[in-house]
């Protein structure tokens, strides 16, 4: 081929410098090598026919608790769901999904028919869907009283599905505009008792709670409540205006903040006069909430530090110095007074008793020495009397040495006494038991 086109190229040259047209009707040699093909046509197959499965949400506001228009904590919307089949041939055993936020949504009602709630969706059971058809499923979810704080998204996810198709979803997301309420909570310490410039108790602190409305919408029926420590706060003064107490609490009743605006309140407490020792920390709580949304809360806390009381330790008691004992100087004290002192009659009387009772000692003894006789029992009686004799005259002379050391104050009085009185009754015990 490559040959034919040579051989062609070459005698088109030779004719063009020989002055003749190459494309003229007489060339075969041309017209046979620029003859064109007709390509044979391809046939494309048909696609075989299935179903098309769509689906889409929207929403409508059915129960409007403060007439607004808008979606709100607390109204009821109305769910519609669409769906449809564009293909050319029906759709079997078709479902319907419905994942709905359970966070945000209270309640379920008026589901439509072939429907059914399971956990946090909706399943509805449609079968079979013909080529071409369409539809619509229904449901009203009441929204939660309370939101978080701020504008809050409701997503909400639909999906559709059957035997001969994959899954299509659809997303509806719904803004919920709400306050959003903030606070805050500072102190001061004014009233130092013993002006350290550190909290300790006893002394008065100003507790100062600033909140504010930072959303897009008005909050409703505001509350402040400030649940303050009573076990380590003795009194609590100087509320703000629209505060009271109540028990432990300290409630503030606001009524509407606007989107944008806040303000303070205040209040002084008194801690107690003792405290535990130790580090003991105040724990002060505050909590904002309003119709609309969840409460939020903020704290204070204060560091009170009590050092032990130091267990007394006893004191020595200082041992006293003896003083020196002095030497007592020689006092001539003149004859000692006895026991018959400012009597002078008595010694002469004794010492003249004692003479008579010698002298008739002496007498008798001298008789009976001179009595004798033949008869023993006289005989035996004369000895008697002797030996009573000789223990009269040893007595008399043991009272005798008494008298004279009590006399001259060698024995006290009562212990001469002593003597005497059992001297005197041994000698009565005698003279009862003396043979006649």
């Amino acid at each position: 081929m490559k040959k034919l086109f040579l051989l062609a190229a070459v005698g088109l040259s030779l004719l063009a410098l020989s002055g003749h047209s190459a494309l003229s009707p007489g060339s075969s040699v041309a017209a046979s090598a620029f003859q064109e093909v007709t390509p044979t046509p391809t046939t494309t197959p048909e696609p075989t026919p299935a179903p098309s499965l769509t689906i889409e949400q929207d929403v409508t506001l059915v129960n409007d608790l403060d007439g607004d228009e808008v979606i709100d904590p607390g109204d009821t919307i109305k769910c519609t769901i669409t769906y449809e089949n564009t293909g050319k041939v029906d759709a079997t055993k078709v479902t319907i999904v419905d994942d709905y936020d359970q966070a945000l949504i209270a309640s379920i009602t008026e589901i439509s028919s072939e429907g059914k709630e399971d956990g946090d969706t909706i399943i509805w059971d449609l079968g079979t869907v013909g080529a071409v058809a369409s539809g619509s499923v229904t449901y009203e979810a009441t929204l939660k009283d309370t939101f978080p704080p701020g504008s809050v998204s409701i997503e909400n996810t639909v999906t559709i599905a059957s035997n001969e198709t994959a899954s299509v979803s659809a997303t509806n997301i719904i803004l919920v505009k709400g306050p959003n309420l903030t606070v805050l909570k500072g102190k001061k310490l004014v009233k130092d008792l013993d002006a350290d410039e550190t909290i300790d108790p006893g002394d008065t602190i100003r507790y100062t709670i600033t909140y504010e409305n930072t959303g897009e919408v008005d909050a409703t029926n505001v509350t402040i409540v400030d649940d303050y420590n009573q076990a380590l706060i003795a009194s609590i003064t100087n509320i703000s205006d629209e505060g009271g107490e109540n028990g432990d609490t300290i409630i503030w009743e606001l009524g509407t903040v606007e989107a944008g605006k806040g303000d303070l309140v205040t209040y002084e407490a008194t801690l107690r006069d003792t405290f535990p020792p130790g580090s003991i920390s105040i724990e002060n709580t505050v909590t904002i909430a309003s119709a609309e949304i969840e409460p939020a809360s903020a704290q204070a806390s204060i560091l009170v530090e009590v050092a032990p009381t130091p267990t007394p330790q006893p004191t020595p008691t200082p041992q006293p110095t003896p003083a020196p004992k002095p030497i007592p100087e020689p006092v001539d004290e003149g004859p000692k007074a006895g026991i018959f002192a400012g009597y002078p009659l008595i010694p002469s009387i004794l010492t003249g008793f004692l003479a008579v009772v010698a002298t008739f000692v002496l007498v008798y003894v001298g008789a009976c020495a001179k009595y004798s006789s033949d008869d023993e029992d006289k005989h035996e009686l004369g000895r008697q009397r002797i030996a009573m004799v000789r223990e009269g005259v040893f007595l008399i002379f043991i009272v005798s040495a008494i008298l004279i050391l009590a006399m001259g104050g060698g024995i006290a009085q009562d212990g001469a006494i002593s003597i005497l009185s059992g001297i005197v009754g041994y000698v009565f015990g005698r003279e009862a038991t003396r043979p006649r």
